[in-house]
C-alpha cells in the first residue's frame, strides 16, 4: 500500500480507533474517513504525509484536544482540512498558523472547542473558508 495516494473510507460504519496504518502512506494526497464510528484520540501520525492535500476525518467520535494538527504542519500542499462533528475539546491552538499557506479551508463546526480562533490563523494566506459554529 506504499505507493496509495487516495484512501476514501466514509460511511463505512467503521469503528475501533483511527487507522494507525495511515500514517505509513508517505504518497496519500486524500484521506477521507468521515461519517463512521471511529472512536479515541486521533494519533500524531501526519507527519509523514507530506503529499496530504484532502483531510476529512469529520462526523466520528473522536475526543481529545487538536494536538494531532501540530504534525500537519509538514504537509506544505494541505489545501482543505475537515474535523467537524467530533467531539473535540480544548482551543484551537496558537499553531495552526504553521500550517500549509496552500489551505483554503477549515471546517471543524460542532465540536467543544473553547476561546478565540488565534491570530496566528492570518498566516495562512490562501484561506478563504473558515466554519466554527456550534462551538464555545
Amino acid at each position: 500500500m506504499g505507493q496509495l495516494t487516495y484512501l476514501h473510507l466514509s460511511d463505512n460504519q467503521l469503528t475501533g480507533l483511527f487507522p494507525a496504518f495511515v500514517g505509513n502512506l508517505s504518497r496519500l494526497s486524500m484521506l477521507g474517513i468521515q461519517s463512521n464510528h471511529l472512536t479515541g484520540l486521533v494519533p500524531i501520525i501526519f507527519g509523514n504525509l507530506r503529499s496530504l492535500k484532502f483531510l476529512d476525518i469529520g462526523s466520528n467520535h473522536f475526543n481529545g484536544t487538536l494536538d494531532f494538527l501540530s504534525t500537519l504542519s509538514n504537509c506544505r500542499q494541505l489545501q482543505n482540512i475537515v474535523i467537524e462533528m467530533c467531539s473535540f475539546t480544548g482551543s484551537i491552538p496558537a499553531y495552526i498558523g504553521n500550517l500549509s499557506t496552500m489551505l483554503n479551508s477549515f471546517f471543524a463546526d460542532f465540536n467543544r472547542l473553547i476561546g478565540m480562533i488565534p491570530a496566528t490563523i492570518s498566516n495562512l494566506s490562501d484561506l478563504s473558508a473558515v466554519s466554527f459554529p456550534g462551538n464555545q
